[in-house]
């Protein structure tokens, strides 16, 4: 769901940008005689084509628009936690730390954990196993982003 609202947050400014050209046709149309005789030639055309045409062409092009978004939105993968180049979350600050010394303390390699893809650090042993009892109570909301 996360990936979807991204996507279309992402894709809204062209969303807006095609309402946009699409509000000012009209002017641009009686602003420009040759644009308007074009548009006037093909819109002719495009009115006396019957009606399982129009059908046709208006699904192709809502299918043609369904899949360009779903693909936009697979590509936009979100991890679940917010990781730096080396996979490590939180640029390895301990997490316990903020609850039971009030603030930042950097996490040491000997005391890591892999949880939900990404490798979290830990000051102490004591830390290390606070946050295997309950990961869920340490870890930052919204995978730390």
């Amino acid at each position: 769901m996360k990936t979807v609202i991204s996507c279309l947050a992402t894709h809204s400014c062209h969303i807006f940008l095609c309402v946009t050209l699409a509000t000012m046709l009209p002017e641009l149309l009686l602003q420009n005689p040759v644009l308007f005789a074009c548009y006037k030639k093909y819109a002719r055309q495009w009115f006396q084509e019957d009606a399982m045409k129009k059908f046709s062409f208006c699904l192709t092009l809502l299918f043609c628009f369904c899949f360009f978004i779903l693909l936009a939105c697979s590509s936009a993968r979100i991890t679940p936690v917010n990781v730096d180049a080396d996979g490590v979350a939180i640029k390895g600050y301990d997490p316990v730390a903020y609850f039971t010394m009030g603030g930042p303390v950097k996490g040491q390699k000997e005391f890591q954990q892999e949880w939900q893809g990404a490798t979290w650090r830990f000051s102490s042993q004591e830390h290390l196993a606070l946050f295997q009892a309950n990961p869920e109570k340490y870890a930052p909301q919204y995978g730390g982003y």
